[in-house]
């Protein structure tokens, strides 16, 4: 079972910032306004503090959201900008994400799986937790076409 210990400092923060950068991929894909991403982000705390409170959950994603940990709230500050829907910075960042999973599987073994399984997961999460579309929310669909090919595109990246 791999563990922190398994990684160098550098892979840790690597590895740390994988969530957040595949739910950062599925928010510029489609951004839903400052309501909407509040709603996005708060399905990103939910599946972390679920994911804290499950006793059979894997020991590495336990770790990997440790409560308290300095470095990570350093590392998760962060806003939406213009730039980050740039189609160059977003292939940019799928790239970033399909290298620390060549990383995890290299490190991790058959840890791995589970691991992007859950990222994968809270992504899927994130994509639903705002309505897109429609008028005072009459026509509003789960997700948008972007956010459906956002998630097609981190499936291929996550390799789940």
């Amino acid at each position: 079972m791999a563990t922190k210990d398994d990684f160098t400092p550098e892979e840790w923060t690597q590895l740390k910032a994988a969530p957040l950068k595949a739910v950062m991929h599925i928010i510029t894909a489609s951004p839903s306004g400052p309501i909407g991403i509040v709603k996005e982000f708060f399905a990103l705390a939910t599946s972390v503090e679920e994911l804290q409170k499950d006793e059979g959950a894997l020991t590495l994603l336990k770790e990997l959201f440790a409560a308290g940990e300095g470095e990570a709230k350093a590392e998760t500050k962060v806003e939406v900008s213009e730039s980050d829907k740039d189609p160059a910075q977003r292939a940019a960042l799928l790239a970033g994400l399909k290298d620390t999973m060549a990383l995890l599987e290299a490190k991790a073994g058959d840890d791995a799986a589970a691991v992007k399984q859950w990222v994968y997961g809270v992504a899927e999460k994130v994509a639903g937790a705002a309505k897109e579309g429609g008028f005072l929310g009459i026509g509003a669909k789960a997700l948008s076409a972007e956010e459906q090919t956002a998630l097609d595109e981190l499936k291929v990246a996550l390799g789940v």
